[in-house]
């Protein structure tokens, strides 16, 4: 069962975590940017400075085998007692795979490929958001690009941080356009969710609240952000995450990964423009094409 800590700079639970865990060696992975940005390496400064640290930096902006590679390398050679991940959704998937990937010994690819499959679990994993948009906090898969085809790593509980803790203010510093691309991926993880032919009652819920909250407060967390809109934008995101955990994603997020990956269009983005046509599609779908065993009416 995930462990979970939500509000304003509740980044600092950190340090009695780290302490709870025992943890003298950590392995932090960090966003390309959002480390400094976010103000996180600011609040975790005096928790680092008494612990030995492996830092590993993302380059990349979409999460790829090589980092992968990379990364388990160095998890290998340092044997850390405790993995933490502060970034975007990117960071936090690269983390899971890196944490669960490094104690197999098959080659990473033949687990993204399911030519083998994960029987271990690696280290707690501490995941912090420094966007308002995947929830991959709280989801047990992640995202990686082998030669700009996407795979997805789904180890259940094997995969699942840990630990999320989700501080709003470090969303507060975010560009505008993250701010919209991340915000348009929790909404429509939240919409994807709801019509999954896997939806459940509960992912249904937290999908509907996931919704609401994003929809009411995405415009004015791009463009006129207060605390209640990042608070909100925070909880659409940890709930859309909480909804795919479930039912996973659908047609928009399938169509999405080809337009990051060849023309550099940011995640949500790319989701939130397949969006409008699945949603012509699905309002008009018939007997003949309902592969949804509840039928017409539900979906």
């Amino acid at each position: 069962m995930q462990r979970e800590f939500f509000g304003f700079d509740s980044i600092y639970k950190l340090e009695k975590l780290c302490d709870e865990f025992n943890a003298k060696n950590v392995f932090l992975v960090i966003g390309k940017n959002s480390f400094i940005r976010s103000g996180a390496e600011r609040k975790t400064k005096a928790i680092f400075e008494k612990l030995k640290i492996t830092q590993l930096n993302r380059l990349s902006t979409n999460p790829n085998i090589d980092e992968v590679e990379k990364g388990i390398n160095v998890f290998r050679k340092t044997n850390p007692d405790i993995v933490v991940a502060i970034g975007g959704g990117s960071t936090i998937d690269i983390a899971k795979a890196i944490n669960t990937l490094a104690v197999h010994d098959k080659k990473p690819v033949l687990y993204l490929k399911g030519e083998k499959h994960l029987k271990k679990t690696g280290k707690p994993l501490i995941a912090i958001p420094t966007t308002a948009g995947t929830g991959s906090e709280a989801t047990s898969f992640a995202t990686i690009y082998i030669e700009k085809e996407k795979f997805s790593l789904d180890g259940k509980k094997l995969t699942l941080p840990t630990v999320a803790i989700i501080d709003p203010s470090l969303t507060e510093s975010m560009p505008k356009y993250i701010a919209a691309s991340t915000g348009l991926d929790a909404l429509c993880q939240g919409i994807e969710s709801l019509w999954s032919v896997k939806s459940t009652y509960e992912s249904r819920k937290y999908a509907r609240t996931a919704i609401e909250l994003a929809f009411n407060n995405l415009e004015k967390a791009v463009d006129n952000p207060d605390k209640e809109t990042r608070m909100n934008m925070a909880k659409a995101a940890n709930l859309s995450g909480k909804a795919i955990n479930i039912s996973k994603t659908t047609a928009c997020h399938s169509i999405s990964y080809p337009i990051t990956s060849y023309f550099g269009i940011g995640h949500g983005h790319a989701v939130a423009i397949a969006m409008p046509e699945i949603i012509k599609f699905n309002s008009r779908v018939s007997q003949s094409n309902c592969n949804d065993r509840r039928g017409v009416d539900f979906v």
